[in-house]
């Protein structure tokens, strides 16, 4: 039997990790600070730069070097910007944050389910904004 040798990661593969987790760790509390200066438009402009992390971070795993602790800090890192509750009135902006978190998930986690979105209120009736039947 071989005996393989145990892996140790470079030491910029190792930084880059911890530059990862500092960066999720830290992107909730980015989100709102966002929110609190610019408000809804914060958020969209906040969703455009989480999305080249997701990018980023998709490459660090597509070249293998992702920790676990980078992936577990993104799962809870999408679970905390969900957890913020953020007062939020326009729909697309609330769908792109969604789709900007699933898309992270997918990457992550593709088996799981998850049902922590926020919901929309669009209008259910179009009878109510419309003169039609």
């Amino acid at each position: 039997m071989q005996q393989h040798d145990p892996y140790i990661p470079a030491p910029n593969v190792v930084e880059e990790n911890e530059r990862f987790i500092y960066a999720l760790k830290h992107a909730p509390n980015v989100l709102y600070t966002r929110f609190k200066q610019y408000g809804q438009l914060g958020v969209l402009g906040w969703c455009s730069e989480f999305s080249d992390l997701i990018d980023a971070l998709r490459n660090l795993g597509f070249s293998g070097n992702m920790f676990v602790a980078t992936r577990q800090q993104a799962l809870q890192t999408c679970v905390d910007i969900l957890k913020l509750r953020l007062d939020v009135k326009m729909q697309i902006i609330i769908m792109y944050l969604s789709s900007q978190v699933a898309r992270m998930r997918r990457f992550l986690d593709g088996e799981a389910v998850f049902d922590d979105y926020p919901e929309t209120d669009f209008p259910v009736h179009s009878s109510k904004y419309t003169d039609w039947p």
